[in-house]
């Protein structure tokens, strides 16, 4: 008869145990509610304390049960993160970091790569290397590189020449290789480059082949995090249902949040004290390139695109963009919230700071700071609506990049476009260069009880088809005025919460820097 010795039950019941863990992850009610993950840690471990501590969000993601808080330590990892299991109502499924603003998501390569790149000059400020795949973004610290994406080495060159230019780069397929313009006449191995490891090619058709979290479940709490090197979008949206992304940043991507309503359906979409940046966009544009060079290769730059329905925008920063915010609400039958935007300071938009472009249904905007970027509100075209803009404070400087308060343009690749309607826009303050940019049709568009302060406007200054009324119309001098941020005339009490990240200390990021200096304290109560 066989009788064990002690050895083989200790090796029997190692192996037992490991396959439990494996195959059998540990109940919710031995991790109490917390899983545990750690760049030091190990994918075998229980994950329920930081000692047992998992080394992958991913798998932590797998393992997740509604209720359960995934608390993710200090440190960098590198995934390709995909959130498939569900939360449930009052029981999302939190991924938090343990010390907000230390855990990073990224699709950057390891420094490894970079430094085993071998550059050549080029002449010029010129520098090329080979690289093992192609390159559509690098970094330089905080500051990313402007991509020349079309005519190659001398389209580079050419932008490069003009006065006052900054970092920027160009790859060349035939060849494999990348040519980066660093203007400051030090080769590449002294500077924190950075490149994203091998991805997809980022958009086919406009739409996100790479992000840094594809998430396709319910009831998901996102807070804390940094994500970085999106390229397409930072966190990827569909098939979604109560999602709420909090105190997290977005940076290198087109779009730090997109949802893919032609896959499926998002619902009730929740982004708060969110910062989206790409630093230092606004730059290129007020100090080296023309509006048409920044907007061929930089329409976006969004911290959200959307159209889908129940989307909240509140209290977050987006500085460096393109178009800031990209919303476009299509209400699904017995829908009836499609956007509520207010408390956002968005600072430093090439473009439009807030872009509608489709049905744009039940959009409330009200209670935004938008300050120094091309345009304010891109009603181009709203074909449903309602859209109402209350309340906002729309502050230029003089010598800005400022174009116009208010764009009502109909696609110019239409012939007979359906007109801009139901709109309106009231109790704003806005100051900046000029009153408007329209062109028929419109229809149901209604604009009083502003204060608009502007350098110029046209003769007549609406269009016959807008309805105005009791709007305060103040001719400001062509060449200068104070800084609107700090001038108690355009704040008249008007206050927001603090925007962005709680965690973050504006003075301590590149993007975030220049509010101090620009906007007064009174305009942000805490």
């Amino acid at each position: 008869m066989f009788r064990p010795s002690w050895q083989f039950i200790f090796h029997l019941s190692a192996v037992l145990v490991a396959a439990w863990n494996f195959w059998q992850p540990p109940t919710p009610w031995l991790r109490q509610g917390q899983i545990y993950v750690s760049p030091t840690g190990s994918d075998w471990n229980l994950g329920h304390s930081p000692n047992t501590a998992l080394k992958t969000i991913q798998t932590a993601a797998n393992r997740a049960a509604p209720g359960e808080t995934i608390v993710i330590l200090p440190g960098t990892y590198r995934e390709d993160l995909r959130i498939r299991n569900s939360g449930r109502p009052n029981q999302s499924i939190t991924f938090r970091a343990q010390i907000p603003g230390t855990v990073t998501l990224t699709n950057a390569a390891l420094p490894q790569v970079v430094e085993a790149l071998t550059w050549k000059a080029e002449g010029d400020n010129l520098w090329s290397t080979q690289t093992p795949w192609p390159i559509y973004a690098v970094r330089n610290g905080e500051a990313a590189l402007y991509h020349v994406r079309w005519g190659g080495v001398p389209a580079l060159r050419q932008l490069t020449a003009k006065p006052n230019a900054y970092a920027a780069f160009t790859y060349d397929p035939p060849s494999q290789r990348l040519y980066v313009f660093l203007p400051d006449d030090q080769p590449p191995v002294t500077h924190p480059l950075a490149i994203h490891r091998l991805i997809p090619e980022p958009l086919t058709w406009g739409q996100s082949r790479v992000a840094n979290v594809w998430l396709e479940a319910d009831y998901i709490h996102l807070d804390g995090l940094r994500f970085e090197f999106g390229i397409a979008s930072n966190l990827l949206v569909w098939n979604s249902q109560n999602t709420v992304v909090t105190n997290c940043i977005f940076s290198e991507s087109n779009w730090g949040v997109t949802t893919k309503p032609q896959v499926a359906p998002v619902e009730n979409l929740t982004l708060k004290n969110n910062l989206y940046h790409h630093y230092p966009q606004y730059y290129w544009l007020r100090d080296w390139l023309s509006w048409q060079e920044v907007y061929a290769h930089y329409a976006n730059s969004s911290l959200i695109s959307s159209s889908d329905a129940g989307l909240t925008v509140a209290h977050n920063i987006v500085a460096h963009g393109g178009d800031a915010l990209q919303i476009s609400p299509r209400l699904s039958q017995g829908a009836t919230l499609g956007a509520e935007v207010y408390e956002n300071l968005l600072m430093y938009s090439t473009d439009d700071a807030i872009e509608f472009d489709g049905s744009a249904q039940n959009v409330h905007v009200h209670h935004n700071l938008v300050y120094e970027g091309q345009q304010n509100l891109g009603l181009s075209p709203v074909l449903t609506g309602p859209v109402l803009i209350e309340n906002n404070r729309f502050l230029h400087p003089a010598n800005g990049v400022n174009g116009s308060q208010l764009k009502l343009l109909n696609p110019w690749y239409d012939p007979n476009p359906d007109p801009i309607q139901n709109v309106e826009v009231r109790d704003n303050i806005f100051v900046g260069r000029y009153l408007a940019y329209w062109n028929p049709p419109v229809k149901n568009i209604q604009i009083h009880d502003n204060t608009f302060a502007v350098q110029g406007m046209k003769d007549p200054p609406w269009y016959p088809g807008i309805a105005v009324s009791r709007n305060e119309m103040i001719l400001l001098p062509p060449d200068d005025y104070p800084n609107p941020g700090q001038n108690p005339a355009w704040i008249k009490d008007w206050q927001i919460s603090r925007p962005g990240p709680r965690w973050l200390h504006y003075p301590d990021h590149p993007a975030t820097r220049d509010i101090p200096e620009k906007l007064s304290p009174n305009l942000f109560t805490e």
